[in-house]
């Protein structure tokens, strides 16, 4: 298990963790990461603070596969999930949806991120039911069109906190 990982990063790199998350889960390499964000900030990561940065991504969302792989009516592992030092929330366990939807009238599809934080140890079922539930109050939101179709949900990540 990594042991406060997120507080171990160095300054920048925790700085651009979400960035560097979103690259690993792409599969791109640590120069390809790097160029894109001297592209975006005007300032790149030292090489051993993005690899420690990409190895602690790379835990989080293999956690978060893991799950698709555990029965509905089993508990995940939840005590392999890395730490980390709250963050935004002051849930214990944080698992991270991938919402696939599409347009019923264009025919696009579009992804969407949730976050499910619990303190207690649910079931993949109810873990997978309130990721549902997160997404259809969002979409019960006037500037969302009611031709938004839920075609799937994914865990793609997994954390628990030090609290």
């Amino acid at each position: 298990m990594v042991t406060a990982a997120f507080s171990a990063l160095s300054r920048s790199t925790r700085a651009n963790y979400a960035f560097i998350s979103q690259a690993v889960a792409r599969g791109d390499t640590a120069k390809t990461i790097n160029d894109a964000l001297i592209v975006r900030t005007g300032k790149g990561i030292r090489r051993q603070d993005l690899l420690a940065g990409m190895r602690v991504a790379g835990g989080v969302q293999r956690e978060g596969r893991a799950i698709q792989n555990v029965r509905l009516d089993r508990r995940p592992s939840y005590q392999s999930f890395p730490t980390f030092q709250p963050i935004t929330s002051n849930k214990k366990y944080l698992v991270q949806y991938e919402i696939r939807t599409l347009d019923s009238k264009t025919g696009d599809r579009s992804v969407k991120y949730i976050t499910v934080g619990t303190d207690s140890l649910l079931t993949r079922a109810e873990l997978d039911q309130a990721a549902r539930d997160a997404y259809e109050s969002g979409q019960r939101e006037k500037r969302y069109g009611d031709t938004q179709m839920l075609v799937g949900i994914v865990p793609v990540g997994a954390r628990q906190q030090v609290i």
